[in-house]
């Protein structure tokens, strides 16, 4: 994919260092990475390609959208603001896409966080505006107001309430 973006709610009660979501074709990988419960960092292949001060956090639920346009080019928006934008390499084919759990993947990282929750996680195959960003944060968590790009291509509700695991 030469553009696209991943949206998605996520609350956590203290400070740690996790992945979040991971992504790639089985040989090359972005990572977003939440870091010190302070920032929001993006990884291509095992290197920190960007990293967002976002400020302490703890116990609510925060809104983290990243768009990679054709140009290359990473914004970072965290509850509907711009707060970073930075320069990443392209990888042509997405085929993996993981929430949390990255440790068996080339370039993921081990253990999971288990006090950190998701809600309604979204993958597009285009760059997502401002507008369409906070559209979704408006929209709030748990619901199904979505920007209408026509470009979604990974939707994750995650409202069965117990469990792990999810699938498509």
């Amino acid at each position: 994919l030469t553009q696209w973006s991943v949206s998605f709610w996520f609350f956590t009660g203290y400070g740690t260092n996790s992945s979040l979501i991971y992504f790639g074709d089985g040989t090359n990988a972005y990572r977003i990475r939440h870091a010190a419960n302070i920032y929001i960092t993006f990884f291509y292949n095992g290197v920190q390609q960007g990293v967002a001060t976002v400020g302490s956090h703890f116990g609510v639920w925060n809104h983290v959208t990243i768009t990679k346009d054709a140009g290359n080019t990473l914004r970072y928006y965290f509850n509907a603001s711009l707060i970073s934008t930075t320069t990443t390499s392209n990888i042509s084919t997405i085929n993996i896409f993981r929430i949390n759990n990255s440790a068996d993947l080339p370039f993921g990282e081990s253990g999971m966080d288990y006090n950190t929750r998701y809600d309604q996680v979204l993958f597009y195959n285009t760059a997502l505006t401002l507008a369409n960003v906070q559209t979704i944060y408006a929209s709030g968590t748990g619901t199904t107001t979505l920007p209408s790009t026509g470009n979604l291509l990974l939707r994750y509700e995650l409202n069965e309430g117990t469990g792990t695991t999810t699938v498509n």
